[in-house]
């Protein structure tokens, strides 16, 4: 928990008012710091240097009769 929720638990549910600057500066005191949640590495990279480039089977050139007709390059 940051000390932005204990400032939110000490307002909300104990009823006392302080600054999220007073409950920082005590976080820092003691040490107390919070877990960082990370998001998940996923297989999908960014554009700027991708890893495997899909081969163009249909070259732009189709006509698609019916919708979702030529997903999979039939």
């Amino acid at each position: 928990m940051g000390y932005r929720k204990i400032r939110d638990e000490l307002d909300g549910h104990k009823g006392i008012h302080v600054n999220d600057k007073r409950v920082l500066r005590i976080c820092r005191k003691y040490d107390i710091k919070s877990n960082i949640k990370w998001k998940p590495k996923s297989c999908t990279r960014g554009d700027r240097n991708p890893d495997h480039i899909a081969k163009n089977y249909l070259h732009r050139e189709f006509h698609a009769e019916k919708p979702n007709k030529s997903l999979a390059g039939c």
